[in-house]
């Protein structure tokens, strides 16, 4: 099978999307991101990157603390405002419910499946984006989307999956359980 070259490009194929919150001049503001991804598990850190002209940025470097909530596919169309519209002239603190936890500084969104709340370890530029590392201080997920008591159930979280051809995606269904299938394997 023939290759194509697409050049240095960041085909990271498809990731799913994300809400950074922070709190900006006392209200909840969240952004659209894709550039958001697990750093470790041990201790439990996670990094956003998120363009330097972001409002949200700017309660992120003030309050050194920050969410991460996953929405589900109903809520494509509020995920995409969010993304579309800048809390430099539009006020996103009615757009959802919001809630805290511990960190007072981090709004949580109440209609998300799953909701991170985090401090600030480490932030950095890279181009034109900033990049914040954040501990994870805690982690939210709807009691009815967890399976075996412990684990998230991915199909029933529904979570809004991103692409490069610049559309939105669902996860489709489950090919294998993961580190199992692996015993099988055998040398051609």
């Amino acid at each position: 099978m023939k290759k194509a070259n697409l050049g240095s490009k960041a085909l990271m194929y498809p990731f799913p999307i994300a809400l950074f919150g922070s709190l900006v001049k006392d209200k909840p503001n969240y952004s659209l991101v894709g550039n958001v991804g697990t750093m470790s598990l041990g201790p439990a850190t996670l990094y956003v990157s998120s363009h330097k002209s972001h409002y949200t940025n700017i309660g992120v470097r003030e309050n050194k603390t920050f969410s991460v909530n996953f929405p589900s596919t109903d809520l494509v169309v509020e995920s995409d405002h969010c993304g579309i519209v800048t809390g430099h002239k539009e006020d996103k603190s009615e757009v959802f419910k919001t809630y805290y936890g511990n960190i007072k500084t981090a709004p949580l969104i109440m209609e998300c499946p799953i909701n991170i709340s985090c401090n600030v370890i480490k932030e950095f530029p890279i181009g034109g984006m900033e990049v914040f590392i954040g501990r994870i201080n805690e982690t939210f997920v709807n009691e009815n989307l967890i399976s075996d008591g412990k684990r998230p159930d991915a199909i029933r979280i529904d979570p809004i999956l991103y692409s490069s051809d610049l559309n939105y995606y669902r996860i489709g269904e489950k090919i294998a359980q993961a580190f199992s299938i692996g015993k099988e394997y055998k040398k051609k």
